[in-house]
């Protein structure tokens, strides 16, 4: 008779099988009711996709259905494709001249539901190092705003927070996968860079509206613990002790 397998092996492959259950399962709960059933596309073996970048060859631009593209999972990427702010909001740097500038705003979620909400009162702006002009995209220190980071500005951040809050609100309005469960023990930290452009009101007024980038989960924060040791004291405090007072923080929903 074949020996029996160890016990590990059976635990390993049960818990594993629980995992696919449990992930099938919430994906069938979950899964939306189409009107007709979509026909996914079929690509031949040998077409060539171009690549998003030569500095990364293993990353390319998916098209859609991405699975149906890659296979191999070290050249699978999410691609999310945004128009390109034209007309930025500039920063005039005395050495340089106007040139692009984002902030990076740190959030913190302590509830889905209820919807609770925090940001950090400290932000931080970072400045591109050649002037602002639509041409050249290759030039990394004209068109991309990571070189260095200056802290804190007066800002009317309201326009900004309203965004953070409806950009949560729409990330909690549904249930996983498609959005943020609802775990009462669980916290979240992130990051969000914005920029600002201009933008033409139907009165003719010209003013400043906030276009967010990205938003980071869980992001690196060596330079907020520089400049403010209490930062992660600060974070703890408001997440898991439900104790913002003495903190600066500012509670957005």
């Amino acid at each position: 008779m074949p020996s029996s397998p160890k016990h590990g092996a059976i635990r390993g492959n049960s818990l594993t099988e629980i995992c696919r259950v449990n992930a099938v399962t919430i994906l069938q709960e979950n899964k939306e009711t189409l009107p007709l059933p979509v026909e996914h596309q079929v690509y031949p073996k040998d077409k060539i996709f171009r690549k998003l970048s030569e500095e990364r060859p293993h990353v390319l631009v998916n098209q859609f259905p991405c699975e149906n593209i890659v296979t191999v999972k070290d050249c699978l990427a999410s691609v999310v494709v945004c128009k390109y702010i034209e007309n930025p909001v500039l920063f005039k740097r005395d050495e340089i001249g106007m040139v692009k500038f984002d902030i990076r705003y740190i959030v913190l979620l302590r509830s889905v539901k209820p919807l609770q909400l925090y940001t950090y009162n400290v932000f931080w702006l970072r400045f591109a190092n050649r002037p602002f002009s639509l041409d050249h995209f290759d030039d990394y220190q004209k068109h991309f705003t990571v070189m260095n980071y200056e802290e804190g500005a007066h800002l009317k951040q309201d326009e900004l927070f309203k965004c953070f809050a409806e950009l949560f609100e729409v990330a909690t309005s549904r249930p996983a996968p498609f959005g943020i469960c609802d775990y009462p023990s669980s916290r979240a930290m992130y990051a969000i860079d914005l920029m600002l452009k201009w933008h033409n009101t139907d009165e003719g007024q010209k003013v400043m509206k906030p276009q967010i980038l990205e938003v980071n989960f869980n992001p690196d924060c060596t330079r907020a613990c520089k400049y403010h040791p209490s930062f992660f004291d600060d974070v703890f405090s408001t997440l898991f002790l439900d104790d913002s007072t003495n903190s600066p923080v500012t509670r957005i929903v």
